[in-house]
C-alpha cells in the first residue's frame, strides 16, 4: 500500500468515518467524480429533462389557475412523472453502484492501481442484482414502515449495509441480508446518527445548487399569477435542472461513501470479535486438555 493510501478496512468510531469519508473525497476527488460523472451523465440529463417538463408544465396550469381564478386541481401526467421515477432510480442505482465499487477496488488494489474502466466493469458485473436488489428492499422497507413505523426505520437503517454487503462480500441475497443484522449488532445507533448527519450535510449542500431553479420558478409564477405576459423558458429551466440535478447526485456519493466506510469499519470490527472468540476456544481447550 502507499505511503498516501487511506486504509479502508479498519475499526474507526462514528466520527472518524465522516473524517474518512470527506478525507477520501479530497484525496480522490477528480478520479472518483470523474468516474461517477462519466458513466451517469446520460441518464442525469434525461432526469433533468423530464424533470423540467413535469415541473413546468404542473407549475404552469397552477399559476395560470390563479390568474384564471379556477381553484380546479389540474390532473398530474402520471406517465411523465412515472418515466421521471425511473429515471431518477437509475442515476441513484448508478451513482450508488459505481461509488461502492470503486472504494472497493480502492481497498483491494490501493490508490492509482485501477482506472475508471475497471470501476465500471465490476460495476457492470453487478448492475442487475444492484436492481434487483433495490426493488426488494424498497418493497419490504415500505410495507414495513406503512404498518409498523419504527421496526421499518429500523429495517431502513439495517438495510442500509445491503448494497456494500453484496459489493464487497457476493453472497447470495438470503446470506447478505442476515450479514447486515451480524454487522449493526451493536451499532444500530451508531450507523443511524451517521446517516443523519451525512444526509443533514448532503441536503444543504444540494440545496444551495437548487436554489437558481426555485428562485426563477418562484419569480415567474408570481408574475405569472399578477398577470403577467409569458411561460417558464424551459431552456433556461433544463440549464437550471442540469446544473442541480448533476450536483445533487454527485454530492449524493458522500452518503454512500460514509455507508462504505461505516460498512468496514463494522466488518473489521466482526472479524476481530470472531479472532478473539477463536483464539478464547483454543485457550479453553488447552486448559481442559491438563485438566
Amino acid at each position: 500500500m502507499n505511503e498516501l493510501d487511506i486504509e479502508v478496512n479498519k475499526r474507526r468510531d462514528f466520527s472518524d468515518v465522516i473524517n474518512v469519508t470527506f478525507k477520501f473525497i479530497k484525496q480522490e476527488f477528480k478520479p472518483f467524480f470523474g468516474t461517477i460523472a462519466t458513466y451517469s451523465i446520460i441518464p442525469i440529463i434525461g432526469a433533468s429533462v423530464l424533470a423540467v417538463f413535469y415541473t413546468t408544465d404542473s407549475f404552469q396550469l397552477y399559476f395560470q389557475g390563479l390568474v384564471d381564478n379556477n381553484s380546479s386541481i389540474a390532473t398530474p401526467d402520471f406517465g411523465m412523472y412515472g418515466l421521471m421515477m425511473l429515471v431518477s432510480m437509475l442515476c441513484y442505482l448508478i451513482v450508488m453502484g459505481i461509488s461502492y465499487e470503486y472504494l472497493n477496488l480502492y481497498n483491494e488494489r490501493g490508490r492509482g492501481n485501477f482506472t475508471g474502466g475497471d470501476v465500471a466493469s465490476a460495476f457492470g458485473k453487478n448492475f442487475l442484482s444492484l436492481i434487483a436488489y433495490f426493488i426488494v428492499v424498497y418493497i419490504i422497507t415500505i410495507i414495513a414502515s406503512i404498518f409498523f413505523i419504527i421496526p421499518g426505520i429500523y429495517l431502513g437503517i439495517v438495510l442500509s449495509l445491503i448494497f456494500m454487503v453484496k459489493t464487497v462480500e457476493n453472497k447470495g441475497f438470503s446470506r447478505n441480508w442476515s450479514r447486515c443484522f451480524e454487522l449493526i449488532k451493536g451499532n444500530w445507533w451508531n450507523t443511524f446518527g451517521l446517516l443523519i448527519i451525512l444526509s443533514i450535510i448532503v441536503g444543504v449542500s444540494s440545496s444551495i445548487f437548487t436554489m437558481p431553479t426555485m428562485i426563477y420558478s418562484f419569480t415567474k409564477g408570481i408574475t405569472m399569477a399578477q398577470g403577467g405576459e409569458g411561460e417558464f423558458d424551459k431552456k433556461i429551466m433544463i440549464v437550471f435542472s442540469l446544473i442541480s440535478t448533476f450536483a445533487s447526485y454527485m454530492i449524493y456519493s458522500v452518503i454512500y461513501l460514509g455507508i462504505g466506510f461505516q460498512y468496514y469499519s463494522l466488518a473489521a470490527r466482526d472479524n476481530s470479535q470472531s479472532i478473539l472468540e477463536r483464539i478464547n476456544k483454543i485457550g479453553e481447550s488447552d486448559t481442559n486438555e491438563v485438566q
